[in-house]
């Protein structure tokens, strides 16, 4: 796992074959991992 940006970080497994972006808070939770899941804001 990598940091893109402030809130943002790379990640790959499996030798390369499964890359994505999560997406962290603040808090450094994640947020959204795509194509999985992502949190919901209150309203």
């Amino acid at each position: 796992m990598s940091r893109l940006q402030v809130e943002t970080y790379g990640y790959e497994s499996a030798g390369g074959r499964f890359v994505t972006e999560i997406q962290v808070n603040a808090a450094g939770f994640v947020t959204s991992y795509p194509n999985f899941w992502q949190i919901e804001e209150a309203v």
